[in-house]
């Protein structure tokens, strides 16, 4: 079976199970992956107020139209919501920290689709808009932690652009870590071997992260689903060879599939939050 009907079938029987109601894509048309309401996809029923105005205002465009994307099944965005939100509407931040294994102590904000700027004046580069991260933690001390989370898009439809070559043109962007910049060369010219994975945007992101703050303070993980069959293990490939590409430079790329972040939950949490607990890993297990 490919992966990306893995995901779809799994997703497909959890709402069966749910007893929730499917549609496709343009209503009647299409697999019948999406609900009916974007409440049914999520856990707790609905997007908390402050998590609904940071994806209005968001780039990926998913509450749009009468099928809004974060309705689908295999929604990334729906699934971050799902793993992240709870945290964040109980305030329990350091415990979100600790399950995503980033620091938990000095926490100022978190946010979702945060938007890291690569520069100062990115509009005078061309650039339409900043690198958007599905969540972003924000520290006292200047660091950052920025969270890029990944469903069904290493496996469906590949659509990786090249990368602009003004980003390679930033002043100092690149001094101290020069392993990307090696490999974002490459990337202006072609894909650099890459057909899952999508290098530029984490190369993107690394450069948000690490504007005006000093690379040990920041870090990028990389939260997966994980999924079976030839795809899933192409995937795994591809981030393995990206991490060994950019492994000379001190930047810290922390790749972590979405079934550990939910098994460390399990461990973890459960007691206090067994709803929560059985939920993820009802429909993401």
């Amino acid at each position: 079976m490919r992966s990306a009907e893995f995901i779809q079938r799994k997703f497909q029987a959890w709402a069966h199970r749910k007893n929730i109601r499917l549609q496709g894509s343009e209503g009647e048309r299409g697999q019948p992956n999406y609900t009916f309401s974007c409440g049914e996809n999520l856990f707790g029923g609905a997007l908390h107020r402050q998590a609904e105005a940071a994806f209005e205002a968001g780039a990926g465009g998913e509450l749009r139209g009468p099928i809004p994307s974060i309705s689908a099944l295999h929604s990334s965005a729906a699934m971050a919501v799902n793993l992240f939100q709870h945290w964040l509407g109980n305030q329990q931040l350091q415990v979100l920290a600790e399950l995503l294994n980033v620091p938990r102590t000095g926490i100022e904000s978190v946010t979702f689709e945060r938007k890291y700027p690569v520069c100062a004046d990115w509009t005078a580069h061309g650039f339409h808009a900043p690198p958007h991260l599905d969540l972003g933690i924000d520290y006292v001390d200047s660091g950052r932690v920025g969270v890029e989370c990944k469903l069904f898009e290493p496996y469906g439809r590949l659509e990786h652009g090249l990368l602009k070559r003004a980003y390679l043109e930033l002043p100092d962007a690149w001094t101290d870590i020069p392993a990307c910049r090696e490999l974002g060369e490459e990337l202006t010219e072609g894909s650099a071997g890459f057909t899952r994975l999508g290098p530029v945007q984490l190369l993107r992101h690394i450069l948000g992260l690490k504007f005006g703050k000093p690379i040990e303070k920041v870090r990028l993980v990389y939260l997966y689903f994980d999924a079976i069959g030839d795809e899933g293990e192409e995937h795994r490939a591809e981030l393995r060879r990206f991490q060994q590409r950019i492994a000379p430079d001190p930047i810290r790329f922390v790749p972590m599939t979405v079934q550990e972040f939910i098994l460390r939950a399990v461990s973890r949490c459960r007691p206090e939050h067994n709803d929560y607990v059985d939920y993820l890993a009802d429909r993401y297990l």
